[in-house]
């Protein structure tokens, strides 16, 4: 097969096909987030599209009419659909079809629905183009997260205006048996600390823009914080200040990690590379691994601290060596394959011979490193597997998602005989239908499930009930199950 741009078809599912109007081009959709156009004389392919999701339709735009002398009646638009709720357009070159444009029209059609702002400054610097990478138009995305109240009297401040509600961004229990705090991220631009032995507010920290990760230090002392202004800031359990300036990163980041003897902190970014910072020589780099390589989604140290692990935007999870990683050599022992973008991974506990990596294929598979890491089992989930973690154990393993038909989101694996525990299918009332974060407690007796409202629920894994709610909105913070547990 020819491949046009130097892009290899990708292997994956195929969702939907789509035919261009005049038949040159053939466009398919699969579930790793890449769009393949492919010419029809030797289907070569011309070039791929990269969504954030796994595709799930395609439609080329039909012209009811032609201008005279022109042999192309449509199919200058591309309409790319993904499970994420979001639509790209794309503006095809090889279609345009030389003056007939109306390029005034159809960008006010399209307007109206939110899904573009112009078309006037579009740039065709290629065959086929991302319109929505060079800037000049909105992705179109239906209210699913973060809502927005349309009432002129919300109390936001800003008369008239939108107000949004609170996403719990991230959470994270702090190390411990039990811990002794509990950590919730909101967008708006906060973090709260609390404790949880009466589940009180300990400390609230405000920041300029909304923290996106979390992660503690292994013995606690430290929690980080990314921001979505590409800041990393270290902040001290014992007095809640700032460890020294925040850092700035290059690019956008989307995971953080402690190594197991606090002597590294791995943070991930969306320009491919992971950042490993020093602690002890004043947070300066001490390493940095896979430049302009695929988007990092999440990463993860292994628990006795002997391997590390990278989940990326491409479907891959490479695995390495900790002490090579210390010593300055990147190269991966394993590199596991997934059918859509890996978006989470996880490293079991105890003798740490199983990882867990999910993502866009709606699956979590299982990994065994005594068998060089072959995949052992695999569970599906009813959407997008956004995270997942391991009890402190190793019992049970947590997957949380946009998973609507099961368990609001969270899947909980007895991970000796591979079945689901039966622990929130009766929670409606607290139920977040798209979790974005979870986290055990120390003791794994309990496990937090936050997501898409300002509502995060704690888990009593032993009674296989919600023991209690934590309202980010509520001014007393919690509410306590009709059980009293």
């Amino acid at each position: 097969d020819g491949n046009g741009e130097g892009e290899e078809r990708p292997k994956s599912a195929v969702k939907d096909v789509c035919w261009s109007p005049d038949g040159a081009f053939l466009a398919m959709g699969g579930g790793n987030g890449i769009a393949s156009i492919v010419e029809t004389k030797t289907f070569a392919t011309v070039h791929n599209i990269s969504r954030d999701s796994r595709v799930t339709c395609l439609a080329w735009q039909q012209r009811g009419r032609r201008k005279k002398g022109n042999d192309h009646g449509g199919g200058k638009y591309l309409a790319v659909g993904g499970d994420d709720r979001t639509l790209a357009v794309i503006k095809t070159k090889a279609m345009m079809g030389g003056d007939d444009d109306d390029d005034e029209s159809i960008a006010s059609s399209y307007s109206s629905m939110s899904m573009m702002s112009s078309a006037s400054g579009w740039e065709m610097n290629k065959t086929f183009l991302d319109i929505d990478d060079d800037g000049s138009t909105e992705k179109f995305m239906p209210n699913w997260g973060v809502q927005e109240s349309k009432s002129p009297t919300a109390d936001n401040g800003v008369g008239g205006a939108a107000a949004k509600s609170l996403l719990i961004t991230a959470v994270a229990f702090s190390p411990g048996t039990p811990s002794e705090y509990i950590a919730l991220a909101g967008n708006d631009c906060s973090v709260l600390i609390v404790s949880t032995q009466d589940w009180k507010l300990v400390k609230e920290i405000k920041f300029s823009t909304v923290v996106l990760r979390l992660s503690w230090s292994r013995n606690g002392d430290k929690l980080a914080f990314l921001t979505d202004q590409s800041d990393l800031s270290i902040f001290s359990s014992k007095s809640w200040d700032l460890f020294g300036k925040p850092l700035s990163l290059h690019s956008k980041p989307n995971a953080v990690r402690w190594s197991v003897d606090n002597g590294s902190v791995a943070v991930g970014t969306s320009d491919g590379r992971v950042v490993f910072y020093d602690p002890e020589a004043d947070w300066n780099i001490s390493g940095e691994m896979d430049e302009s390589q695929s988007p990092v989604n999440d990463l993860d140290w292994s628990s006795g601290n002997d391997f590390f692990a990278v989940g990326r935007k491409n479907g891959s999870c490479t695995i390495h060596d900790a002490s090579s990683i210390f010593n300055g050599f990147f190269i991966a022992e394993a590199e596991l394959e997934r059918d859509g973008a890996v978006l989470a991974v996880a490293f079991g506990a105890g003798d740490e011979s199983f990882l867990a990596v999910g993502g866009m294929d709606w699956k979590v598979g299982i990994y065994n490193g005594k068998d060089g890491w072959a995949l052992c089992q695999e569970i599906s989930m009813d959407g997008l597997i956004l995270t997942v973690g391991w009890s402190p154990d190793g019992r049970y393993l947590a997957m949380g998602g946009a998973d609507q038909a099961k368990n609001h989101g969270v899947q909980v694996i007895d991970a000796i005989s591979w079945e689901e525990l039966n622990i929130v299918k009766n929670s409606s009332e607290d139920a977040t239908e798209r979790v974005q974060s979870l986290s055990w407690n120390g003791d794994g007796n309990s496990l937090a499930i936050t997501g898409n409202s300002g509502v995060g629920r704690i888990v009593d894994v032993n009674n296989q009930a919600v023991a209690c709610t934590l309202d980010r909105s509520a001014s007393n913070l919690v509410t306590r199950s009709s059980t009293g547990t």
